[in-house]
């Protein structure tokens, strides 16, 4: 019994499932991303505020040079807000609201964050729609779980 009449067919197929395949993988990561523990807003809370895990000092530089900042000046908290105050004067509001909204930022098109693109702007210094952010903010070394704690501490209703 012959399964598939022609290659094209097999070939139409065989693209199908790597299709389904990646798809599956994608969301199950996007799934891993998304499940976080208690522990994990706490690690992320120390990230943002204190610019440590537990008590190892993040890493990161200013876009281009050489040198690791000290902790003290990569903590989030230093320029950005959670609640709004004094927005005027500070970077972008990090509250969930602002971060899963679906809105223009630094003159692009509108986008929203997720995990993966906060990890990448945080590396990169590449927001969401592809846009360079100003270089005064540091560029971070995080591991994944760094990362992902970080991303579950924004994105909880925690101050």
């Amino acid at each position: 019994m012959k399964l598939f009449a022609s290659r094209q067919q097999w070939a139409v197929c065989a693209l199908g499932g790597l299709v389904v395949g990646a798809l599956g993988a994608w969301f199950a990561d996007a799934l891993h991303w998304r499940q976080a523990t208690s522990s994990e807003v706490q690690r992320g809370r120390g990230i943002y505020v204190n610019g440590l895990d537990n008590v190892e000092p993040i890493q990161a530089r200013m876009a281009r040079q050489p040198n690791t900042l000290p902790a003290l000046a990569v903590r989030c908290i230093n320029c950005h807000d959670r609640s709004g105050a004094g927005a005027e004067f500070r970077a972008q509001v990090l509250s969930r609201e602002n971060l899963l909204a679906q809105m223009p930022r630094r003159g692009g098109p509108a986008t929203r964050f997720d995990a993966v693109s906060m990890c990448k702007l945080l590396s990169t210094g590449i927001d969401p729609a592809w846009i360079v952010i100003n270089q005064t903010m540091p560029r971070y070394e995080l591991s994944d779980s760094q990362c992902r704690a970080l991303w579950a501490y924004l994105e909880s209703e925690q101050p």
